[in-house]
């Protein structure tokens, strides 16, 4: 670099920090067009800041050709400057991902060849968001990313097994279904996965990084777009005649935000139900639909737990219903609860009427509409609501469990 063009890059961006964008876009321009590629101090190239001005300025087009012709002006390195190869990357929406391919694999490729090499902190981080980012097709820690230091709440310095960058290109060149071309069909789909999961399950909260998506989107990466993506509401008029019951302390607010995914691929432990949880979905249990509330203080057989009880076993058969529509793991367990919910009733009714003695029942409740008359289920067992739903919720952990075991065996 000439010291004429240093000081043409210098200029320009002393005077993009006073926020004199004209002024600035006039020296940048002059800078690029002596060499794209130049830099200060070890910085991002001339392309990298005149394309961010243009951009920030809504002409994404003519930000991206700047970015691109700088690219290319690396020539036939394989390295190119890792803070340009990164905006290029997520500047480009997912149709251009496969269009420009050239573009995106050569990016792609660089950002993962220096992993572990760089010394800049800006640069560190990005191979180590990359990197993350490729985390879910892999099995295992056979990553060795730092993970966030929770005391100091500052990303701690990444580190990398040694040659890592070389390990994963050749690890994306072992996946190339056809080899022979030059496009690698399977880094398209992972970079187009890549660009849907940030737009669409972005954030930038603790729980996201260094990703920079919540674990739907780490989901996503894996497995791709599901066969069914489903919500549990809780606006029925029966649900809330049903579980919002004097005595029970749980309210509308307490029921999560949440997401069933189905994957047809993955046979019956094909599933994922997401949680809400502070602004950010996270892989849940089915349990985790019901609010602690509900899935506590269930112990014994005092009035106050039958009436707990109740609630709980309205909310699990509205919620078992839903998830059954969607996937047939849960017809059985929504087949459980309701015929026990069903049975009760009817044995409440006949109490009610006379038909049946109140011997080994009780009346639960209080106020109009709000009481309940419970007693032991069916069968030989006899449980009562508080033990009914207990083994519910306990065999559905059981399931669950398993069912997380076996996908990450796929």
């Amino acid at each position: 670099m000439t010291p004429a063009a240093d000081s043409i890059l210098s200029m320009g961006l002393r005077v993009l920090s006073s926020r004199d964008t004209a002024q600035a876009l006039q020296h940048l321009r002059q800078a690029f067009k002596a060499d794209p590629t130049q830099t200060i101090n070890g910085g991002p190239p001339a392309g990298y800041w005149l394309g961010r001005v243009l951009h920030a300025q809504g002409k994404r087009r003519a930000a991206l050709q700047r970015w691109k012709k700088s690219l290319n002006a690396y020539g036939d390195s394989t390295m190119c400057d890792i803070v340009l190869s990164d905006v290029i990357l997520r500047t480009l929406e997912n149709r251009e991902i496969s269009s420009e391919w050239s573009v995106a694999g050569r990016a792609y490729r660089s950002v993962l060849g220096q992993a572990g090499t760089l010394s800049s902190p800006l640069a560190d981080s990005i191979a180590a968001r990359h990197v993350a980012q490729l985390s879910p097709l892999f099995s295992g820690d056979s990553l060795n990313i730092s993970r966030k230091d929770e005391k100091q709440g500052v990303d701690s310095e990444s580190r990398f097994q040694t040659g890592i960058g070389e390990q994963l290109l050749r690890w994306w060149r072992d996946q190339d279904p056809l080899p022979a071309t030059e496009r690698n069909e399977r880094m398209i789909e992972h970079l187009r996965r890549v660009d849907y999961a940030r737009r669409e399950f972005g954030c930038e909260k603790r729980g996201c990084r260094p990703q920079g998506w919540d674990e739907r989107g780490t989901v996503y990466v894996r497995f791709g777009p599901p066969a069914q993506r489903e919500s549990v509401t809780y606006n029925e008029a029966d649900f809330n005649l049903d579980v919002f019951r004097s005595g029970v302390p749980v309210s509308s607010h307490d029921f999560p935000d949440n997401e069933l995914w189905t994957y047809d691929h993955i046979d019956q432990s094909g599933k994922y139900v997401f949680v809400e949880e502070d602004g950010v979905f996270r892989v849940g249990r089915t349990n985790d639909l019901l609010p602690r509330s509900l899935r506590t203080g269930l112990a014994g057989r005092t009035d106050r737990s039958l009436n707990k009880a109740v609630s709980s076993l309205a909310a699990l058969r509205h919620i078992y219903e839903k998830l059954a529509l969607h996937h047939g793991d849960y017809t059985q367990r929504y087949a459980e609860v309701q015929n026990y919910f069903s049975w009760q009733e009817e044995q409440g009714r006949l109490v009610k009427m006379g038909a049946l003695p109140e011997s080994g029942t009780r009346t639960v409740g209080q106020g109009v509409g709000q009481t309940r008359v419970v007693g032991p289920g069916p069968g030989t067992n006899g449980q009562y609501p508080t033990e009914f739903v207990s083994n519910r919720l306990r065999e559905s952990e059981s399931r669950d469990r398993r069912d997380a075991r076996e996908r990450e065996e796929k």
